[in-house]
């Protein structure tokens, strides 16, 4: 599969941001002082979905997807007062990255997928795109786009300090390092080398290769239209992959390690979480107070 994200606080923001033309990313700001309790994770262990403790603490790919929403319509609301014509199409609030990634953003990897979508990622759903919607872009009158750079910035300030620090949450390395996990990485190797890949690499995080990346249409991991699209040795390489991330005990060998590293880092840092906690609580507020006051407009 595709390289994968880091581990839960390193994932950054969720892999699904695609910027709109004009939208920065959220700078994060200090919110207030965090209380001295940390509200323990309700994070069950599911390594099908890649679940993690610090998953409560970070927004969702669908969440960040409303907050990029929610300052659009605050932007379009204001190009509107100033005669822009700038409408923001209707949000799916059903929005998924698609079957390929976690609610995080998480490359999911298992034989199931693998043989229905090979190396590729599925699309996502209920987009903008998928809906047959074009989302607008910054104006071509020079007038015009001095409004929508100043409606955008306003709109980005209206966000309140502690939600846009939830684009920020708590980071620790991956724990692909870790002895267990190289141990399983050299068992998932020795798994792959019936298949002849030439440059097979030593870390199932390389694989594809780039060979294989250009070979089958990888390149800026663009997903087909439909699943028959995908070539049959793609499916098969892709598939032996899968079962040989399992079968060498990889897969269960990081989840594990991403698990331990993550609970210990909660227990250690629990003033940290608590923030975390509470500018996520924010974020949650913000979209929902914004979206439902300007989303029917």
């Amino acid at each position: 599969m595709p390289a994968q994200r880091c581990s839960g606080a390193a994932r950054g923001i969720p892999l699904v941001i695609v910027l709109v033309a004009g939208m920065g990313l959220l700078s994060a700001c200090s919110g207030a002082a965090a209380p001295k309790t940390t509200p323990p994770p309700d994070t069950e262990k599911d390594i099908a979905r890649w679940a993690l403790p610090f998953d409560g603490y970070s927004p969702t790919n669908a969440q960040t997807m409303a907050l990029l929403y929610a300052r659009s319509l605050v932007a379009s609301r204001c190009m509107q007062r100033d005669n822009v014509p700038w409408v923001v199409p209707p949000m799916n609030p059903e929005y998924s990255q698609g079957e390929s990634y976690n609610d995080y953003g998480f490359r999911l990897s298992s034989p199931a997928l693998a043989k229905k979508w090979g190396f590729h990622q599925a699309p996502a759903r209920n987009t903008f795109a998928s809906n047959g919607l074009t989302y607008p872009g910054r104006p071509t009158d020079p007038q015009e786009g001095a409004v929508y750079d100043r409606c955008f910035a306003d709109a980005e300030n209206a966000v309140p300090a502690d939600a846009r620090a939830a684009l920020h949450p708590p980071r620790i390395p991956s724990q692909d390092t870790t002895a267990d996990v190289r141990a399983a990485a050299v068992r998932w190797h020795t798994c792959m080398l019936p298949a002849g890949v030439s440059d097979l690499p030593d870390d199932p995080l390389d694989f594809p290769t780039s060979s294989l990346i250009a070979e089958f249409g990888l390149d800026g991991d663009a997903a087909p239209g439909a699943p028959e699209t995908i070539s049959m040795a793609e499916r098969r390489l892709a598939l032996k992959d899968a079962q040989c991330r399992e079968s060498s005990g990889y897969l269960d060998a990081l989840y594990g390690a991403e698990w331990a590293a993550e609970e210990a880092y909660i227990a250690d840092h629990g003033d940290e979480f608590a923030q975390a906690a509470q500018n996520m609580q924010a974020l949650r507020k913000y979209i929902s107070d914004t979206i439902g006051s300007l989303g029917g407009a």
